[in-house]
């Protein structure tokens, strides 16, 4: 399937034992964004799920952390769009308005442009309903719906020790890792 060009790809983090849910998210992904190029981070290929479009990568590593890195250095694209496999697409994206996000975030110095809001916002950045994140404050870096460049990303995984996202036993959890990470790279 040809893509029509995009300034941005769109990335899945999924894992074998959440093939089931990651079968609903790709079936609505197909419907409203098959113009999307997406990639799926994976530890397993399985040919029954995966279409011939998507961009597949089994990842390597023991941890959370170690995976994801390995997958992001495989990324062409400047700009990501990160989603979870529980997302579940209910109508075509808004495409100029995620394009203006895009530019908006290729043209400043920002790491990531959030998709919704949470606990961290502050002062209003544009009539856009964009706020800017503090990253002196808990919940800068959340495993959720963001467009971020993939440089800095990258930066944030690489400085973030070994450690994972689903609190198994006494596992370090990423996102609270991560916090303390974009602090001393002072993303924005």
């Amino acid at each position: 399937m040809a893509f029509v060009e995009e300034k941005y790809a769109v990335v899945v983090n999924s894992h074998s034992t959440y093939h089931d849910v990651l079968e609903i998210f790709l079936a609505t992904f197909h419907e409203y964004c098959p113009h999307l190029k997406l990639y799926i981070f994976t530890d397993y290929l399985d040919t029954k799920l995966f279409r011939n479009w998507e961009n597949i990568i089994i990842y390597k590593g023991k941890t959370f952390r170690d995976q994801y890195l390995f997958s992001l250095k495989q990324i062409e694209e400047d700009i990501i769009l990160t989603l979870n496999d529980d997302y579940f697409i209910t109508s075509p994206p808004k495409s100029v308005s995620v394009s203006y996000l895009v530019e908006k975030l290729k043209q400043s110095n920002y790491s990531q442009i959030r998709l919704h809001r949470g606990p961290n916002f502050g002062r209003k950045i544009d009539g856009k309903n964009l706020y800017h994140l503090d990253v002196n404050s808990s919940f800068f870096y959340s495993q959720t719906a963001t467009l971020w460049k993939t440089k800095d990303l990258i930066k944030l995984y690489e400085g973030t020790a070994p450690s994972g996202i689903a609190r198994k036993g006494n596992e370090q959890q990423f996102e609270v890792l991560a916090n303390e990470t974009a602090k001393e790279l002072r993303l924005e």
